[in-house]
């Protein structure tokens, strides 16, 4: 099953010097566990590549560079890496472990309701004001009345327009951005998380097929060309098709298969 091995006293998986508490999420491209770092005693957030992909090379170049393009950027928008290695045939590694919801779950708290009606902050109206009670401070104080909603909305965007700037000095494009790859910390900040179809222009060789990549309700219309030379641009407007759902509670483009939502898109 490719599970992380278990140790010989007591049970608890582990990866090198990580012991694995729980799973806290999983996903195509790996599965996520809380874990302690035993060498510093602190709790982290490890990723491990699916048994089945670590049979395949391109796989686990993908995973590779997943970790290390994120570990390049240095930017409190963007889960720092601490470590990336192999244990016995699984690749892992290493992050900060963001104890906080993903901006597509607050989303979903808002469905059904009038985008219009929302007169508080994004943390008022859902239940990010107590599981982020940092969010609400000072870039609010002087918002107009009625326009708490839009303006933090935009607050978050702007954190992350900041973070991807310096992805993209650094070369990074992450080509998946949407609300399910932002999570929020505890004190409100949010982190762009993800870097599964990252492409790192320094490299070559890896994710230039010229298939479409991403999530269709989110790609600009060059991915859902599967066009090969993409650059920062997507990025921006992944940004902007989340402030869109954002404020309108709903995506750009939507509809029953991927097919007829990148038909929109073109």
């Amino acid at each position: 099953s490719g599970d992380p091995r278990r140790s010989q006293d007591g049970g608890q998986r582990r990866l090198g010097e990580f012991v694995l508490l729980e799973e806290v999420g999983r996903g195509g491209l790996g599965v996520v566990y809380r874990a302690r770092q035993e060498s510093l005693g602190r709790i982290v957030a490890v990723k491990t590549l699916p048994s089945f992909a670590g049979l395949d090379p391109d796989a686990v170049a993908r995973f590779r560079r997943e970790a290390e393009s994120a570990a390049r950027i240095a930017h409190r928008g963007i889960v720092p890496v601490y470590a990336v290695g192999e244990d016995q045939g699984t690749y892992y590694y290493a992050m900060e472990l963001v104890d906080g919801p993903s901006l597509d779950t607050i989303l979903a708290e808002l469905q059904g309701r009038n985008p219009s009606r929302l007169l508080g902050s994004l943390a008022a109206e859902t239940s990010l004001e107590d599981r982020c009670p940092g969010f609400l401070d000072a870039r609010f104080e002087h918002a107009p009345t009625g326009a708490l909603y839009p303006v933090s909305c935009a607050a978050i965007i702007a954190e992350l327009a900041s973070a991807l700037t310096v992805a993209h000095h650094a070369q990074v494009i992450h080509r998946d951005l949407k609300p399910s790859n932002v999570l929020l910390r505890k004190d409100g900040r949010p982190m762009l998380v993800d870097f599964g179809l990252s492409r790192d222009q320094t490299a070559v060789g890896l994710t230039q097929s010229g298939d479409a990549v991403g999530t269709p309700s989110y790609m600009a219309p060059e991915q859902a060309f599967g066009e090969r030379d993409l650059d920062a641009r997507v990025d921006i407007y992944g940004l902007g098709a989340t402030l869109y759902e954002m404020l309108t509670l709903r995506p750009p483009f939507d509809g029953t298969t991927a097919v007829e939502i990148m038909r929109q898109i073109v």
